[in-house]
């Protein structure tokens, strides 16, 4: 397979000394000095989000398989009493019988390994998507919270204005259709700002249960989104041959097909003669005397377990068809994972393409665009319209931005998920 080097580009907003937690609605969601970096938030869920917990539970329960399975059988014991009817003869017989669990011992341990192995990769995958949805969901709060913060911004623009034409058409200087303009432009100014507050609000708490914490919580990230995205990149090169055998999903399907052949082995042991020891000792009262005639006897002997008709045959097919579709499950899941590589790089390039085309210059000029429309409208030489048109185009540009940014979050989340790297 061609080996191609894929950066792994972690979103770690790194807070610096000059960065200040921003004002107004943003505040409650980003605080510079006591909130959590991605990094911080992915570690919170791998300590206390109760999916994973549940994963590493499995992984004892099948510890405690294992080491059930390397236990021998125990011996059996018995104790008999006869007595005539119609007489009084008596006889009185205490056994044991000892299997010797012959063949299947190994075997059985190692059926039990592979699952243990199974489920700690299975738990480790789980892992891997856990960083991923924490990643996702804190990527959500970032880019609601800064169309938030430009809702805001618009909305006192908008108020500002509408003040300014109901005074001037009070006094007869504007005409009344410019201040009923400005008002419906302040109106919906404010549901946008309702819109967003909302979507950061459920974009929070869906990020507090994601990491484990309960909706009452208090949770706050570290910075911005544009922080977020413009942070240089921890540089780990990983090829895709690497990344494909340290794919813990790929890794757990090569486990379940070993434990499926285990599984055969133990069947195709299972299928051969077995042995059980056994012992007695009876002692038998004869005549009618209390003296009468005493018989002791002692008996060694062998339980021999035939496989006849039943030799496992269902079993061993079984486990050959279960270990065959594993091994196609992951020779699927590996050019699966080779293409979600591929496309995830090449995804990071062209966001990361994307916004530099943005912070170029773009934003800087579509910024002062409309500061000029707005001061040509305010010293009489522009038109409500105008301002409106332009302040419009301003909004779907940072808009445009805005997803730009959250597709770097996004494109970088999935390319670490791609290559089985959680943190």
């Amino acid at each position: 397979m061609t080996r191609i080097c894929a950066a792994i580009l972690l979103c770690v907003p790194v807070v610096a000394t000059a960065q200040t937690t921003p004002p107004g609605p943003v505040a409650q969601y980003i605080d510079a000095d006591r909130g959590l970096s991605l990094d911080a938030l992915v570690a919170l869920a791998l300590e206390q989000a109760p999916a994973l917990a549940a994963a590493r539970a499995r992984v004892d329960v099948a510890t405690g398989r294992q080491t059930q399975a390397s236990l021998r059988p125990n011996p059996k014991a018995l104790a008999e009493r006869r007595e005539q009817f119609g007489g009084i003869d008596t006889q009185t017989t205490i056994g044991m019988s000892w299997p010797l669990d012959l063949f299947r011992r190994d075997a059985r341990v190692a059926v039990a390994a592979h699952a243990v192995r199974t489920a700690e990769l299975m738990a480790d995958d789980e892992v891997r998507e856990r960083a991923a949805l924490v990643r996702g969901w804190a990527a959500d709060v970032l880019a609601a919270v800064r169309h938030l913060e430009i809702a805001v911004e618009q909305e006192g623009f908008a108020r500002t204005r509408f003040d300014l034409l109901a005074a001037r058409a009070e006094s007869g200087a504007a005409r009344p259709l410019d201040r009923d303009l400005a008002d419906v432009e302040w109106r919906r100014s404010k549901t946008e700002v309702v819109s967003w507050r909302a979507s950061a609000e459920r974009a929070m708490a869906a990020l507090k249960t994601s990491v484990g914490l309960a909706p009452t919580a208090s949770l706050r990230l570290a910075a911005p989104i544009e922080a977020v995205s413009e942070t240089p990149a921890l540089a780990r090169q990983r090829s895709v041959t690497e990344a494909l055998a340290a794919r813990p999903d790929i890794q757990a399907l090569d486990s379940e097909a070993r434990r499926a052949a285990a599984e055969g082995a133990l069947a195709a042991r299972e299928a051969r003669f077995d042995l059980s020891v056994t012992g007695a000792f009876m002692t038998k009262r004869l005549g009618l005397s209390p003296g009468g005639d005493r018989m002791n006897e002692v008996m060694f002997g062998v339980m021999i377990d035939l496989p006849w008709r039943n030799r496992q045959q269902g079993a061993i097919a079984s486990a050959d068809a279960a270990r065959r579709s594993a091994e196609a499950e992951a020779a699927a899941r590996r050019l699966d994972a080779a293409a979600e590589i591929d496309a995830a790089a090449t995804r990071v390039r062209a966001a990361e393409e994307t916004v530099a085309l943005y912070r170029d210059g773009l934003i800087a000029l579509a910024a002062q665009n409309v500061s000029v429309v707005r001061e040509s409208f305010e010293l009489g030489s522009g038109t409500l319209f105008d301002v409106i048109e332009e302040e419009r185009r301003y909004l779907a540009l940072q808009s445009a931005y805005t997803a730009a940014l959250r597709e770097v979050v996004d494109a970088r989340t999935s390319l670490l998920r791609a290559l089985g790297v959680a943190s």
